[in-house]
């Protein structure tokens, strides 16, 4: 099967990506409310789970580490609110939102959290997700092959992939994957939204029994809906465990560091995804989103920005980053 990657950047993947995110999102959305769960996880299973695994440790017990308090949340919370305006008002950035998480069933937040943005390449994260949910009914999809008979896509993007496709060459489904979601690549995206079609990711609509969306051009989400994305991989309620683990796995492997891996220390393991898009003539938008794998505290964050600036977002980015991981680690 041959794809001719001719699409500007913009438009990559929209049609095909909008259907399947308006599906998973129909029935996440309002699935945010946590649980009180504290008690300690043994020092043995931690070890083996969380430095090994990358999906939730009640999968192998029924014990946790302990969360983060209530009170250390409203705090960091407070100080992320009074970041967000600094930044505003010396003209770093013109709109934010931020969504944490502790994935001990432990508090949450959300500052802005129903603003609209544009997902951009965020949305290769449930395109990646229905691929791997059929490869759970047939694993063969991902042995499959289709080559890149080029040319190159016109991807104007300012974070740009280290590795992209070469044309004349066949590649399997799973390696389009990795590369889709490791380095962003646009052409990846729009072969594999090709090879799925519309009538065939129309089965998660089926699933969650939501109508598919018609406009794809002006599809917008936000951090609280795109954050469960993450939460659902991390609990591996949608793909089965051994599945989850390895999208996380790979998403782990992501080339983009300017986000929330630069806020962390050097061999904490984020399994994350960016996304980045101009919307004007000097307005651009930059998001980071994903899993940050503290030893007894995993959480997710995701952070959407708008600012004049990618590299200034991105930095802003780490910022908030290295400010939740302070605050949950000290």
């Amino acid at each position: 099967m041959r794809y001719y990657a001719q699409y500007m950047a913009s438009k990559v993947i929209v049609p095909v990506a909008t259907l399947v995110i308006g599906a998973l999102l129909g029935a996440w959305f309002s699935s945010a409310t946590p649980s009180p769960q504290t008690r300690a996880l043994s020092s043995d299973v931690r070890d083996r789970v969380l430095n090994s695994s990358f999906t939730n440790p009640l999968l192998e017990c029924a014990e946790l580490p302990e969360s983060i308090s209530v009170g250390e949340r409203i705090g960091l919370q407070k100080e992320i609110e009074v970041l967000i305006q600094n930044k505003k008002e010396e003209g770093i950035i013109t709109e934010a939102a931020v969504y944490f998480r502790d994935l001990n069933n432990g508090p949450w937040f959300g500052i802005r959290e129903d603003y609209a943005f544009s997902p951009a390449s965020l949305l290769k994260v449930p395109l990646a997700m229905w691929y791997y949910w059929k490869a759970d009914i047939d694993p063969q999809i991902l042995d499959q092959e289709v080559e890149f008979t080029g040319p190159p896509g016109v991807s104007i993007v300012h974070f740009k992939p280290k590795e992209t496709l070469t044309p004349g060459t066949t590649y399997r489904i799973e390696d389009l994957l990795r590369i889709m979601l490791q380095e962003s690549d646009n052409d990846a995206a729009m072969i594999l939204a090709q090879f799925a079609g519309s009538e065939e990711t129309a089965e998660v609509y089926r699933d969650f029994g939501i109508e598919p969306l018609r406009d794809a051009q002006t599809y917008t989400t936000n951090v609280h809906t795109f954050a469960s994305f993450f939460r659902i991989l991390y609990n591996a309620t949608y793909l089965g465990r051994s599945l989850s683990e390895h999208m996380l796995e790979m998403m782990s492997g992501a080339s983009f560091t300017q986000g929330i891996l630069a806020g962390v220390p050097e061999g904490v393991r984020v399994a994350h995804k960016f996304g980045e898009r101009k919307i004007g003539e000097n307005s651009y938008q930059l998001h980071d989103c994903g899993i940050v794998y503290v030893p007894t505290t995993p959480y997710t964050i995701c952070i959407m920005t708008q600012g004049n600036d990618y590299n200034a977002l991105a930095v802003f980015i780490a910022e908030i980053s290295r400010t939740v991981y302070s605050s949950v680690t000290r």
